[in-house]
């Protein structure tokens, strides 16, 4: 376990271990939420923001990406029922 300082802004530095450890390189998306006192920081495996434009370098249409953002909310969405269906 490391212990970290998160400073006015509510940053803080994530440990080069840590990193390592969890996949983490430049530009990783990482999902983020609080349960029971706790912050869970979770990698993201796929992200809109490595294929966008402007700050987020999309080089194909707009109307393409949110295409393909339905498209892959379509699955993941299918994909948990299934899983539901299957408990």
């Amino acid at each position: 376990m490391e212990v970290v300082k998160v400073d006015s802004q509510g940053r803080f530095y994530l440990p080069k271990a840590i990193r390592k450890a969890a996949g983490i390189e430049g530009e990783t998306v990482l999902e983020i939420m609080a349960s029971r006192g706790q912050i869970i920081l979770k990698v993201r495996e796929e992200s809109v923001a490595k294929a966008g434009r402007g700050a987020f370098k999309i080089k194909g249409r707009i109307e393409d990406v949110d295409r393909e953002i339905r498209e892959r909310a379509l699955q993941k969405v299918l994909g948990e029922l299934d899983e539901i269906r299957r408990r």
